[in-house]
């Protein structure tokens, strides 16, 4: 098990970099706050592990957390200013929720390949891109997440809404 909380980062190309094991984990990244990250502040990759990733503040990096072939759970954490996405899950399943993304060069939520993906109750402002960008994730499913004043649109792509979805 890697527990990694409470703990204070900046000016890393990966602040926090979860790989794959050769057996099952629990990764848990908790309370962290992550200040310029130069890639990607949390990245969690590889098939194997099962990562929980809460109550992080983080801002001003490239991707704010990344899941790579990821079994993830992102709860309750507030990214702003990242340069690319907010949270961007591929070929994974992640459960996405409670978050907040403010202020993302690219889209808040981005799933790539994630079909089995959830994606509910998020607060996705002010992106450059879309709110939340689905693509070739067809039983991604989403609902109750509220998308303003985002560049791009609010929702794109095809996924199962779970209604509620406001975009504002």
């Amino acid at each position: 098990r890697y527990n990694q909380k409470y703990n204070s980062y900046s000016h890393d190309d990966y602040s926090i970099n979860i790989t794959a094991a050769f057996y099952s984990l629990t990764n848990i990244v908790s309370g962290n706050f992550i200040d310029s990250a130069g890639t990607v502040a949390i990245d969690s990759y590889g098939s194997n592990d099962h990562s929980e990733i809460n109550g992080n503040y983080i801002t001003h990096c490239g991707d704010g957390m990344r899941l790579l072939q990821s079994d993830a759970l992102a709860v309750n954490n507030l990214i702003e200013d990242s340069v690319s996405s907010g949270i961007r899950s591929v070929e994974g399943t992640a459960d996405i929720a409670y978050n907040t993304i403010v202020r993302s060069g690219g889209d808040g939520i981005e799933l790539a390949q994630s079909d089995t993906s959830r994606v509910l109750n998020n607060i996705l402002f002010e992106n450059g891109g879309f709110g939340l960008k689905v693509d070739a994730s067809p039983s991604a499913r989403a609902g109750y997440n509220d998308s303003y004043k985002n560049t791009s649109g609010k929702f794109n792509g095809a996924y199962i809404s779970l209604g509620g979805n406001r975009a504002v």
